[in-house]
């Protein structure tokens, strides 16, 4: 096993934005935020941290690829709300299902 990161194409980028938001409602939701709440948070929360839709220099998405698998998830690594522009912080990780239990974690 041999995992590397590689930054989210501008190509992907647009799934894996509509994917996360989606998970981030389902997760508020589940959590108690009523559905128009939540479905505005995320949709905030999401413009706020990709401005023009895609990676910027204060939110990094990366693929997690496995050398004999590829693609087994992806890292969501931005500023923090601190304030401290050197503060960054894990927003979201993700090993696909299948991939799960294997290491990557």
């Amino acid at each position: 096993m041999s995992l590397a990161l590689f930054p989210i194409s501008t190509k992907q980028f647009p799934a894996w934005m509509k994917r996360s938001a989606a998970e981030y409602l389902a997760d508020l939701v589940a959590t108690g935020v009523p559905e128009h709440k939540a479905q505005a948070d995320a949709s905030g929360t999401m413009e706020r941290a990709f401005p023009d839709g895609l990676p910027s220099p204060t939110n990094a998405v990366f693929i997690l690829m496995d050398s004999a698998l590829g693609n087994v998830g992806y890292i969501w690594i931005g500023c923090d709300s601190s304030g401290d522009p050197d503060s960054w912080w894990v927003w979201d990780i993700v090993v696909e299902a299948e991939h799960r239990g294997k290491g990557f974690g």
